[in-house]
């Protein structure tokens, strides 16, 4: 009976896990799967205790490690950092000063400087962020 109750808790592990993307949740289901056969199989809580906690570390641990991997040297940028490097055309340039104008990103108007003269629809390259300003410059 403990076994088929892990069995099930793991899998309700696992589709929960579908709905958070974390994959804390599916090592854990797994890690109960394997306790589940092994109280199955040999009816030892103290195996099945031993089995889940090197099962949910060891699937911990390696997905660090593939994770580390597969971004090694990738700076994952979120928000709005990840527009630096984006080429964008210039919405409106500021008609007193020429190099403050404005972009359009994801519906989003963005006030953008740059060290040389804009122009209307000129594309250009986003190379910082200062405050609320995006420092561009062209392409």
């Amino acid at each position: 009976m403990l076994a088929i109750s892990l069995f099930a808790i793991g899998i309700l592990l696992i589709i929960v896990e579908m709905l958070t993307g974390t994959f804390v949740l599916l090592w854990l289901g797994i890690a109960t799967l394997a306790a589940s056969a092994v109280i199955f199989t040999t009816e030892s809580i103290w195996l099945a205790l031993l089995v889940f906690a090197v099962t949910a570390i060891g699937l911990w641990l390696g997905t660090k490690k593939f994770g580390k991997n597969v971004h090694k040297g990738q700076d994952l940028q979120s928000g709005i950092y990840s527009y630096i490097g984006k080429e964008v055309l210039v919405h409106s340039v500021d008609k007193k000063d020429n190099t403050i104008g404005t972009i359009m990103i994801h519906g989003e108007e963005w006030i953008v400087k740059s060290s040389r003269s804009l122009i209307a629809n000129q594309k250009v390259s986003i190379k910082d962020i200062e405050g609320a300003t995006l420092m561009v410059e062209a392409i």
